[in-house]
């Protein structure tokens, strides 16, 4: 698929699906969404154990594919009121079982939306795992303004955003505890950004009313990113190995930094070892030596981690 010239800063993207996935579907989901990001292979392979796990119940294995092969995506890019895009498609295209082993065929539509190049802050796959779809109109918000680190929007703006009547919820509170809190806990869960924000009130007084809010917002992995910049430009290291990926957990994410390492001639000694013990989920780790620098961050699970080996020029 060629590019798309689209501006998604200026114009609009309206994403659709069909009805809110059961927790089995969303089970799912999750694990298609880690493997294919992982691998981004055309197809995932379950085992019969695996989805049998998945859906526990009596359902068969293949009454439950063909009900998942029926969900759809529906995307439309939107320009200058006029429609310039539109495209549906399921999520994956088809499934062959063989030896014990179900091979689930990624959509072509999502390979080839990808390389559109006009996706690269926004998972499709992502969309179904929001609980609501107002996570999904704000998460779009935040992207649109995501080259400011803060920015501030209306509370009336921000209820016609979230769908939401400008007659309902005429208590702010009432508005941020079943509206906005959830879906913003649905983002910081589910992407690689971290969304805050502050009330802001038309005085100081203590009936005042809450009229604007400000969302402040930053990526997961940026400290990471900023230490890297600084250590870069100092001491002059070349980026050798680089890996971003969503691992289950820890011992897979550490026996995919070992691998890594040993293709790069670096084998584990006291000080990383005592390092590496030290590392926190979410904090990112730096360890360098006389020719390496490591740079490492763990994420919980759905999160992206992150390997990167540096050596001294």
């Amino acid at each position: 698929m060629k590019k798309i010239a689209f501006d998604f800063s200026k114009n609009d993207i309206f994403i659709d699906t069909d009805k809110k996935l059961n927790k089995k579907e969303r089970d799912f989901l999750e694990i298609i969404k880690e493997r294919h990001k992982e691998k981004n292979e055309k197809y995932i392979v379950f085992t019969d154990k695996e989805l049998r796990n998945i859906i526990k119940d009596k359902e068969s294995i293949e009454e439950f594919l063909d009900k998942f092969l029926k969900r759809r995506i529906h995307l439309k890019l939107i320009e200058k009121e006029e429609e310039i895009f539109f495209s549906s498609f399921p999520i994956f295209d088809f499934y062959m079982k063989s030896n014990g082993e179900y091979k689930l065929h990624i959509s072509g539509a999502l390979t080839s939306l990808k390389e559109s190049g006009i996706f690269d802050d926004i998972d499709l796959l992502l969309i179904l795992l929001f609980k609501d779809k107002k996570s999904f109109q704000l998460y779009l918000t935040m992207i649109k303004n995501r080259n400011q680190k803060k920015f501030t929007i209306s509370k009336e703006q921000l209820k016609e955003i979230l769908g939401v009547g400008q007659e309902n919820y005429e208590r702010f509170y009432d508005f941020e505890k079943t509206i906005l809190k959830p879906a913003l806990d649905d983002i910081n869960q589910l992407t690689k950004y971290d969304i805050e924000y502050k009330k802001i009130k038309n005085s100081d007084g203590f009936t005042s009313k809450i009229v604007e809010v400000e969302f402040i917002f930053s990526h997961k992995l940026s400290p990471l990113l900023e230490t890297e910049t600084i250590n870069i430009e100092q001491e002059k290291y070349t980026l050798v190995n680089k890996v971003v990926g969503i691992f289950s957990n820890r011992f897979i994410f550490e026996s995919k930094l070992y691998k890594e390492l040993l293709k790069n001639k670096f084998y584990y000694n006291y000080e990383f070892l005592k390092s590496l013990r030290k590392m926190k989920l979410g904090n990112p780790l730096e360890y360098k030596d006389e020719t390496y620098k490591i740079n490492v961050l763990y994420s919980e699970k759905g999160k992206e981690s992150m390997i990167e080996i540096y050596k001294k020029n």
